[in-house]
């Protein structure tokens, strides 16, 4: 039961952390794309 209960929590943890670190990520990933294309216009 205790097993249970922590693989549900640590699920939930996981779960929400996760989405939150993955969308700064992709905030960063964007940001330095755009950087990247102002510094090298590739046009």
């Amino acid at each position: 039961e205790a097993y249970k209960q922590f693989t549900e929590n640590w699920q939930k943890t996981l779960n929400e952390s996760g989405m939150e670190q993955l969308k700064v990520y992709g905030e960063l990933m964007k940001k330095f794309a755009e950087t990247w294309n102002n510094m090298w216009p590739q046009k």
